[in-house]
């Protein structure tokens, strides 16, 4: 990635650029997506994204540069296709960074009824059913603070959302939820034959 070639491409001033964009020239959209598009994508795809993902960044970015603007706040320090280069790879990061904490969050209690399937490599679907069976028979306020931690919402959110008084109650709360859903699991005698299979 060479910034110098990002910087100097541009044909639009970077005064030209925000305004265009703060009006929604489309002339002015298709200059920056054109020029600055590629640039973005060739980082994600080099940092195990896809080109979709790419898309989906670029736009995001482009909200928050309007956003911005249009608050009548937006000052530039930089040219502007580094600024905008910056605030992809700052979601992307960011992006990231949620997806795995999300993956890891999962593969806790995924792993209790993936463990079954391996007993039967054909029964992942029904390993699957069986944690789905279980998650349901949780009572409401369970299931909702496990679909919050499931989904990264950190612990003062939890306790938030769930008007709960106080981060280690909120705490306490999901741990036991969870324990509750494994120990379901476990006991349930479809559980048990994968093992005996």
């Amino acid at each position: 990635m060479n910034l110098r070639n990002f910087q100097t491409q541009d044909m639009l001033s970077d005064k030209e650029i925000t305004e265009g964009i703060a009006a929604h020239k489309s002339c002015v959209l298709n200059h920056v997506y054109s020029e600055y598009f590629p640039y973005v994508e060739s980082f994600i795809l080099q940092h195990g994204g896809t080109n979709d993902q790419a898309k989906d960044v670029f736009q995001d970015a482009m909200i928050i540069v309007y956003k911005k603007i249009s608050s009548g706040k937006f000052s530039l320090h930089c040219k502007f296709g580094t600024y905008l280069y910056a605030v992809c790879k700052r979601i992307w990061i960011q992006d990231r960074k949620k997806h795995f904490s999300r993956l890891n969050k999962l593969s806790e209690i995924s792993a209790v009824a993936e463990s079954a399937s391996k007993y039967n490599p054909d029964g992942m679907e029904e390993a699957k059913e069986l944690f789905e069976k279980h998650f349901q028979k949780l009572g409401p306020e369970c299931q909702k603070i496990l679909r919050l931690y499931f989904n990264g919402s950190p612990i003062e959110e939890i306790r938030k959302i769930m008007g709960i008084s106080t981060v280690h109650h909120t705490s306490d709360k999901k741990y036991r939820c969870k324990k509750a859903l494994i120990e379901r699991i476990k006991k349930d005698p479809l559980f048990r034959n994968y093992r005996n299979e």
